[in-house]
């Protein structure tokens, strides 16, 4: 079998690694001329991400790109803070920015035999006996058996799917983030959230000194003109603005970045009424997409390349095998895609290892490479109290959405 990825960013990489696993020719086609250095945009990768990226062998590169968080401070515009820390039995959240993460999962499906094509955008798809043709903007073609979109929120392939496909609904923030070298009162080892008078600011600094910062804005979406328009320091204003006078450490981290700024409207997109045909295939936010509160975004796109993978392992003949990944996803990604949109508050005693109520209610599991999955039914995999193992209240999620 040979199989097309369309889009080379965190879910379509490790699309690649599990097909690649399951013995599957991949080629992994990718719009952008380069990476996906997104300036200003980091995330974190919960427990059950790192589970994932071990299934596939990729958590290694992962892990020696990032950095753990022991502690989370919470604090609140009125009131003193409070420290959590992790009782060190768990897996620990990892910090990376989203241009590493692409780099190392990109290196890794390279050294696993994959290929990797940049400058590929997609303008068509075409059955053709038995496979499918993608076509694409610089006129090339290549034909397939299988083809899987995991070119994200505004995926080509989910509108070619499916027509009638929704778009992704704005989730009533603005998200701004940024960095900055030196700050007034750094956060190593994990990260300050702070709940401000009229807005949510985030940071954690890094080995290297550099502090990573998000901030997000209930208000209403930005427009076109204003996300084309405005630059970094219209972006800090928006934030400063938005802090007023709350007596917490927001306002200096904010005005100490420099252009490393930029800001974007929180998308999600809680269902899509069709995953697959015959020969095409959806994973990662071209199928479902969380809002920035719920932090599992990466979480479920590795979770979908393990499973996806797994199904074509075992499951003779490749639709039954795409019937079986929906069966066994859908119903998991869009419980917790919806309990996300109310997850910004959720208790920081999750990320100390401690439980809280508020955990995935229809029981999280991680994704494992052994365990067989069958035509008929899923073997269950092993349950965890949620998806990233552990979640805190206002914890750092998805910075990069």
């Amino acid at each position: 079998m040979r199989a097309l990825i369309i889009g080379g960013g965190a879910a379509g990489a490790t699309a690649a690694l599990a097909l690649r696993q399951a013995g599957v020719r991949t080629v992994v086609c990718e719009a952008r001329p380069s990476g996906g250095a997104d300036l200003g945009a980091f995330l974190a990768i919960m427990p059950g991400g790192l589970t994932a990226l071990a299934a596939l062998g990729a958590e290694t590169r992962v892990r020696d790109a990032s950095f753990p968080a022991t502690d989370i401070e919470v604090r609140d515009a009125d009131r003193p803070a409070e420290l959590h820390r992790s009782d060190g039995t768990r897996v620990r959240p990892r910090t990376l920015t989203r241009a590493a993460l692409y780099r190392e999962l990109q290196a890794e499906v390279l050294d696993r035999g994959a290929e990797l094509q940049h400058g590929r955008r997609l303008v068509g798809v075409e059955h053709r006996g038995d496979g499918v043709e993608a076509r694409f903007a610089d006129g090339s073609a290549q034909h397939a058996d299988l083809l899987v979109g995991a070119d994200g929120l505004r995926s080509a392939v989910r509108r070619m799917l499916d027509p009638a496909a929704p778009e992704p609904a704005y989730a009533g923030i603005n998200v701004v983030y940024g960095s900055a070298r030196e700050v007034p009162d750094p956060f190593p080892d994990g990260y300050r959230m702070i709940y401000g008078s009229r807005c949510y600011v985030g940071y954690t600094t890094a080995p290297d000194g550099t502090t990573w910062w998000f901030a997000r804005i209930p208000r209403p979406e930005l427009t076109r003109d204003e996300l084309d328009g405005n630059g970094p320091q219209d972006w800090k204003r928006l934030v400063l603005d938005h802090l007023g006078d709350d007596r917490t450490p927001a306002a200096g981290v904010v005005r100490a970045s420099g252009n490393d700024v930029l800001a974007v409207n929180a998308r999600q997109l809680p269902s899509t009424p069709v995953w697959h045909d015959d020969r095409t295939v959806l994973v990662g936010d071209a199928v479902h997409a969380c809002s920035p509160a719920a932090g599992i975004g990466a979480t479920l796109a590795f979770e979908d390349a393990v499973v996806l993978g797994k199904c074509l392992r075992d499951v003779p003949g490749t639709t039954a095998a795409l019937h079986t990944y929906e069966r066994v996803r859908r119903d998991r990604v869009e419980q917790l895609v919806a309990a996300g949109a109310g997850q910004a508050h959720t208790s920081a005693h999750r990320f100390a290892g401690t439980s809280s109520a508020g955990a995935d209610a229809g029981g999280g599991h991680h994704a494992d490479w052994a365990s067989p999955v069958h035509a008929g039914r899923a073997t269950p995999e092993p349950h965890r109290a949620d998806p990233g193992g552990s979640t805190p209240r206002g914890h750092p999620g998805q910075w990069g959405h």
